[in-house]
């Protein structure tokens, strides 16, 4: 009988614990149903990632530097073709939006604490989550140092729109009429 590469098992036990996050939050990531839903037995999960908290480690991280990838922008639509700094403030964040509203249980597991009982992210999750806060930092200080937003520190200004942000997701997810107000939500906290 062959054997299944490495890369190949652990490719389907981050794309099961993906699964099972989506379909049922953070709290269903197990060992257990994350075998199940990758087709692995439940050892093979231990021996790989040696249990519930680095398999949330895994797909936290995973998911962090995929948003960070999808804040820059891919090759054509860089964040640094625009020239105007507010602009890419926006787009920031509307990017930010079409993240969380498309992967609602990720978005809720990274930005809410929606973590089960127990769960300690892990310095690596942690430099993952602060390199997507810095690209919110970054384009808050351009915007600030170009005087298109008031005076002040970029990185609190950074939170309170990135706080806002995520209030107006919370409130768009899960209605199908998508009401438009991340856009309103954002241009009153931008207007200060």
């Amino acid at each position: 009988m062959r054997r299944t590469p490495t890369r190949e098992v652990v490719g389907r036990i981050r794309s099961g614990a993906a699964t099972v996050l989506a379909t049922g939050g953070a709290g269903a990531v197990t060992p257990e149903a994350v075998a199940t839903a990758a087709g692995v037995s439940k050892q093979t999960v231990y021996n790989r990632f040696g249990g519930r908290d680095a398999l949330l480690d895994d797909v936290a991280t995973a998911g962090y530097r995929r948003l960070s990838a999808d804040l820059v922008g891919r090759p054509g639509a860089r964040l640094g073709s625009m020239a105007d700094p507010l602009d890419m403030l926006i787009e920031v964040f509307r990017r930010y939006r079409t993240f969380a509203l498309a992967e609602p249980e990720l978005h809720r597991f990274l930005f809410d604490r929606a973590t089960p009982r127990g769960y300690v992210p892990s310095k690596r999750t942690d430099e993952a989550r602060h390199e997507v806060f810095a690209v919110f930092v970054t384009v808050t200080r351009l915007a600030v140092e170009a005087g298109r937003l008031l005076p002040g520190d970029p990185s609190d200004f950074a939170r309170r729109l990135l706080a806002a942000a995520s209030g107006s997701v919370r409130l768009e997810s899960g209605d199908d009429d998508r009401d438009p107000v991340f856009e309103a939500t954002m241009a009153t906290v931008i207007r200060g």
